[in-house]
């Protein structure tokens, strides 16, 4: 029995295939595959952070925020969009959400991100400076947290089993009338906690 060109025949198949295609039709089939292909995001490859969080999955933080609204079910579907904003303004290095909301609303971005229409500054602002504020971002970074670990989890892969803890110090700035002095580091600063996974490679 002989072997079978099994990439030749593929070859023909789809030659076959895109022959039955109009222009218009192929040139839209292109630009779908196009758009599709992963892209290792890499330092000789960046890909943008709207791109990346464009394809956040926040479902698991949407009943974080239900403590933050009386209606809660009348903003739930809108709130997806939202955190995926909070999150493009954190990995784009945005200092401010009047930035970060130029940066989405100017290119388009909003679409990627998943908003019906064209977002308001003031609802963005209100939900991340309101809605979240400073109380509850440490309480969303936790629940960020056990969403990794129950993602990793249903996939089989288990996180926090062994952790250690280290400490470290971060020097302030000059004028930085909330740093603490540390007798031991000689300057003002702040103590940061780290905790380490002990079982990653």
């Amino acid at each position: 029995m002989s072997e079978m060109d099994v990439d030749g025949r593929i070859r023909n198949y789809w030659r076959r295939k895109e022959l039955m295609l109009s222009d218009e039709d192929s040139t839209r089939l292109d630009e779908l595959v196009a758009s599709l292909q992963f892209r290792d995001a890499t330092a000789g490859t960046p890909v943008p952070a709207i791109e990346f969080c464009s394809h956040l999955n926040c479902e698991g933080l949407v009943p974080f925020m239900e403590r933050a609204y009386r209606r809660f079910e009348t903003v739930r579907d809108r709130l997806v969009p939202r955190m995926r904003f909070l999150a493009f303004m954190c990995m784009s290095g945005r200092r401010n959400i009047s930035d970060a909301f130029c940066a989405v609303v100017g290119d388009n971005g909003w679409k990627r991100l998943g908003f019906r229409e064209k977002p308001v500054y003031e609802t963005l602002r209100e939900f991340i400076n309101e809605r979240i504020g400073d109380s509850r971002l440490h309480e969303l970074f936790h629940a960020i947290v056990a969403e990794c670990v129950r993602a990793a989890s249903s996939m089989g892969v288990e996180i926090g089993r062994r952790v250690g803890e280290d400490a470290t110090d971060i020097r302030s700035l000059k004028f930085d009338d909330e740093a603490e002095y540390s007798g031991y580091y000689r300057h003002h600063g702040y103590r940061v906690d780290m905790v380490h996974d002990l079982d990653d490679p």
